[in-house]
């Protein structure tokens, strides 16, 4: 269940929003979004293998991804996001720097290999597709000037929440060794 909560704090669904701008290109929007579910999906194909692999067990994989999520999220509590510039065709400019970083993080990443690590198949695949699901609604949210505050205010709120789990994260897998 802690797995499951760091992969929904983790994700940074104002973040995306916030990136996309007031008028986003509905391409750039659709590139980003497939790109989130075709990384969540190959991190949770690979994630568990590559641990299998390595020798590491759940509990030191809890550890580290518990880390990567509390230290990768103190900037997120004051760091603006990134302005996306297109580049080329409109999903360059999803795909560039819309999936990477503001969607599809370091966070995320370990959020996601640690619930494949810990969870069966389906609700893995059912925390994957919630996140895309609340990253395609936040992208629907006011983007305009007069709604950025409250939108940053919302993604402190996301990261602060974030770096909590991350740190219950690290002492589930230490309590856990």
């Amino acid at each position: 269940m802690l797995a499951g909560l760091a992969v929904l704090t983790s994700t940074p669904v104002v973040r995306g929003r916030l990136v996309s701008g007031p008028d986003p290109d509905p391409a750039a929007r659709s590139a980003a979004l497939a790109s989130l579910l075709a990384l969540a999906v190959v991190t949770v194909v690979l994630g568990p293998a590559l641990a299998a692999a390595a020798d590491v067990s759940a509990p030191s994989v809890r550890i580290a991804a518990g880390l990567v999520i509390a230290v990768t999220s103190v900037p997120d509590l004051w760091r603006p996001p990134f302005v996306a510039e297109p580049s080329g065709p409109p999903w360059r400019a999803g795909l560039v720097p819309m999936a990477f970083p503001e969607l599809f993080g370091p966070p995320l990443a370990a959020a996601l290999t640690t619930t494949a690590t810990d969870l069966p198949v389906g609700p893995t695949v059912g925390l994957v597709a919630a996140c895309v699901v609340a990253v395609a609604v936040a992208d629907r949210l006011p983007g305009g000037r007069t709604a950025t505050r409250p939108l940053r205010a919302l993604a402190g709120c996301r990261a602060a929440a974030a770096m909590a789990v991350g740190i219950a994260l690290v002492m589930h897998g230490v309590y856990d060794i």
